[in-house]
């Protein structure tokens, strides 16, 4: 980048000299002193394009979820949430959204199928089971730096029906929009208590 300095002391030294030459001369160094400008202006420019070009949002997320006993008709549900700003900018987490949700039983495969994949975010059915907005891992996080919460829930057993966790981020400049900048998930049977192969064969 072009030292501001040394260009303002090269304008003042060329100015002095104005003053001592022809007129054609001064035109000369005139345009040399505009040439100087207009270049230390192009460089200031392209700097800072550059700069936001190279920045880089990004989160790396990652839920788990375990499961421990709490009565005889309900469970505990551990979703572990962490986060991880890889960017290279400071990012702003504005809002959190914890929600949990049944899914359908699109997983089932029809005789005709051998393989299906799964794709549990579109399996959720609607309304949520719970959704709420949660003050935890709201802040600023740095380039590097590393983030975790542990939601605890108590859930009703609901033996071979399956449960999605989700954990929706939004950062600051996306607070108004619906869907989030980055979301954490975790899906498994409730309580952790999938039916047994006899149990779940067709009848």
């Amino acid at each position: 980048m072009i030292d501001l300095r040394k260009m303002l002391e090269k304008i003042k030294a060329l100015w002095k000299c104005l003053w001592h030459w022809k007129w054609a001369e001064r035109f000369k160094v005139l345009l040399e002193i505009v040439a100087i400008v207009i270049a230390a202006g192009w460089t200031i420019y392209l700097y800072r394009e550059n700069r936001k070009a190279s920045r880089i949002t990004a989160f790396d997320l990652n839920g788990n979820l375990t499961w421990a006993p709490h009565s005889k008709d309900t469970c505990e549900a551990d979703f572990k949430v962490e986060i991880h700003n890889v960017g290279n900018s400071t990012v702003k987490i504005s809002r959190v959204s914890l929600s949990a949700w049944s899914l359908n039983n699109s997983y089932e495969l029809p005789p005709n199928e051998t393989v299906r994949p799964l794709e549990p975010l579109n399996m959720r059915v609607a309304p949520a089971l719970m959704q709420q907005d949660t003050d935890r891992l709201l802040g600023r996080y740095a380039p590097g730096e590393e983030n975790q919460n542990d939601f605890s829930l108590v859930v009703r057993r609901s033996r071979g029906k399956l449960i999605l966790f989700e954990a929706d981020f939004w950062q600051e400049s996306d607070i108004g929009n619906a869907d989030p900048s980055w979301r954490a998930w975790q899906w498994d049977w409730v309580c952790g208590e999938a039916l047994s192969a006899a149990e779940a064969k067709p009848k």
